[in-house]
C-alpha cells in the first residue's frame, strides 16, 4: 500500500558488499510489480552490488544524499 519503498542496505566492517537481507530484495521486487518507487541507500558501488538490488530506482551512497534527494523531489520539505 505504500507509494514508494526505502531500502537501506549497510556494509558490514570488513567487506566491500553490502550485507545480505532477503526481506529487501523482496520489498524491492515487490515494489517494482507494483509500480512503486525505490530508493536504496547503501555505501556499496552498483558495480558490488548484486542482481537484486540493482532494481532501484534512486540509488543513494548516503541518508544525507537520500535526504536531499527526497527535498528536491518534494517528499520531505
Amino acid at each position: 500500500s505504500a507509494e514508494s519503498v526505502v531500502i537501506y542496505l549497510p556494509v558490514l566492517p570488513g567487506q566491500d558488499m553490502p550485507a545480505p537481507s532477503e526481506g529487501a530484495a523482496f520489498e524491492r521486487i515487490a515494489a517494482r510489480l507494483h509500480g512503486r518507487d525505490t530508493v536504496l541507500i547503501t555505501e556499496a558501488s552498483r558495480k558490488r552490488l548484486g542482481p537484486f538490488a540493482r532494481v532501484p530506482d534512486v540509488l543513494c551512497a548516503t541518508f544525507e544524499e537520500a535526504m536531499e534527494w527526497f527535498r528536491q523531489h518534494h517528499w520531505i520539505p
